[in-house]
C-alpha cells in the first residue's frame, strides 16, 4: 500500500481502502494521514533491510502472530496495533477496520491509552 502511495497510484487517499483477509477475520486499512504514512514508509519500507527490521520489530518485539485461532484474535490485533506505533515516528498514519463475520460491517479499531483494543470512531 505504501508503494502505491509513494508511486502516486492512489488518486484519492481519503477514500482508498486496502483489504486484508485472514483465516479468521477480515480487515480494511485506510490512510488517515498521508504525510505520516509516507514518513512511516520512507523510514521502514525504503530498502529491504529496513523492511526486515520492521518485520522483526513486529514479530519479535510485539509478538505479532505468536498466537493463532479465534481465541487469540484480540491479542494479535493488540500486538499488531502496538507494533504499528514503531519509533522513530510513532504512528503509521493508517486506520484499521475489523470486519464482522459476514464481511458487511467494518468497525475502526485502535489501541486505547490502557493498551487494549477499542472501537475508534471516525473523525470524518
Amino acid at each position: 500500500m505504501w508503494q502505491l502511495l509513494r508511486d502516486n497510484r492512489i488518486r484519492k487517499y481519503k477514500t482508498f481502502s486496502y483489504p486484508i483477509v485472514t483465516n479468521t477475520t477480515s480487515y480494511i486499512y485506510m490512510i488517515e494521514d498521508s504525510v505520516a504514512f509516507r514518513n512511516f514508509g520512507n523510514i521502514w519500507f525504503d530498502i529491504d533491510d529496513h523492511f526486515d527490521m520492521f518485520r522483526n520489530h513486529l514479530y519479535r518485539n510485539h509478538h505479532y502472530a505468536d498466537n493463532v485461532g479465534d481465541a487469540h484474535i484480540s491479542i494479535n490485533e493488540k500486538n499488531f496495533l502496538g507494533g504499528m506505533q514503531a519509533p522513530p515516528i510513532y504512528g503509521a498514519g493508517l486506520k484499521l477496520f475489523r470486519g464482522n463475520v459476514d464481511i458487511t460491517i467494518f468497525t475502526p479499531i485502535a489501541l486505547a491509552a490502557n493498551g487494549q483494543v477499542r472501537a475508534a470512531p471516525c473523525d470524518k
